[in-house]
């Protein structure tokens, strides 16, 4: 193989692996809560900033596969940038962050993202998830109370 092909075979080697590196890595604990029904959310990863953070119910162990309940919070950065963020209180919008709602099945985009705080969240299950990568599961009591789970629920929680 000639010199030039050989320098181009490694740079081509080279470029391909630097563009398929390690996906970022995301985690998001449940740390507390301020108020009830109103979940402290710890962020930690790769990533510095927060790209999403979504809630939505925890799915049902009888559920379909690819069945999912929608997203009833999200946030994502918006137009300003971001500052990073080591906690997010469920609800609250932090500045530099917009919320918004996942589209529905079979629709692209997304509704208009709004920037009120939304309600306390009900009793119940649910999952909250960073980025894609990072998730956990957590209750929320008859009272409000916030209890975090070490894993998925394996039997119905409502």
């Amino acid at each position: 193989m000639p010199r030039t092909q050989a320098v181009a075979a490694t740079f081509l080697i080279a470029a391909a692996a630097l563009l398929t590196g390690c996906p970022q890595r995301t985690e998001v604990q449940v740390v507390g809560q301020v108020a009830p029904g109103r979940p402290v959310f710890a962020t930690f990863g790769s990533r510095a900033e927060l790209g999403v953070l979504e809630v939505a119910p925890c799915v049902r162990p009888d559920a379909a596969v690819g069945e999912y309940p929608p997203v009833i919070w999200r946030i994502t950065t918006g137009a300003s940038p971001a500052l990073p963020l080591d906690t997010v209180v469920y609800g609250h919008v932090p500045p530099g962050y917009r919320a918004g709602w996942a589209p529905p099945p079979g629709h692209t985009d997304p509704s208009p993202p709004v920037a009120v705080e939304a309600p306390p969240l009900p009793r119940g299950c649910y999952n909250v998830s960073r980025d894609g990568t990072g998730q956990a599961w957590f209750t929320v009591g008859q009272d409000g109370s916030i209890r975090a789970l070490r894993q998925p629920p394996q039997e119905p929680t409502s």
